[in-house]
């Protein structure tokens, strides 16, 4: 299957803290798939990775609070948990409908900076490129241009 072309799969948190996955009717009447199966395993990986993301963020958010370094290693990492969840996602063979819309509600941030936290993330392939004790704050106003530098063996000015 085309990743391009993957079903989507939307997820609703319940008031027990749990999430719940919806599938389209199209896709749950296929034959082919069992589609309570693939929603149980569906859901079962986003929530996995937003509570993962939570405590990252929780983490930078405390920093922040505190008047601490917030590490740019710790926004690549949450970074790279949204790429990771994208494609255990699309290993299960859908894709999130809406997936901003979706990061924003359950991960409580701010479209703007989840889009720089993902753009730093897709030009920095690996995390040992950062240098060690580099502040986010360098980083978060022009992501992209931050990352090639990094990429590039330069400093950040």
């Amino acid at each position: 299957m085309n990743k391009g072309h993957l079903p989507f799969v939307s997820f609703k948190q319940t008031s027990g803290g749990q999430f719940k996955g919806f599938l389209s009717i199209d896709f749950a009447l296929r034959e082919d798939v069992e589609p309570k199966h693939l929603l149980q395993k569906a859901t079962e990986v986003y929530e996995k990775n937003i509570k993962k993301m939570r405590k990252d963020i929780n983490e930078m958010k405390l920093a922040r609070e505190t008047h601490t370094h917030i590490s740019a290693r710790k926004a690549w990492e949450v970074g790279d948990k949204i790429f990771k969840l994208k494609d255990d996602l699309a290993a299960l063979g859908v894709q999130i409908d809406g997936v901003y819309r979706h990061l924003i509600r359950d991960l409580n941030v701010r479209r703007k900076w989840l889009e720089k936290i993902i753009i730093f993330r897709r030009y920095i392939f690996t995390e040992s490129a950062i240098p060690k004790g580099l502040n986010w704050g360098k980083c978060s106003k022009v992501p992209k241009r931050s990352a090639e530098r990094i990429v590039k063996g330069l400093t950040l000015d």
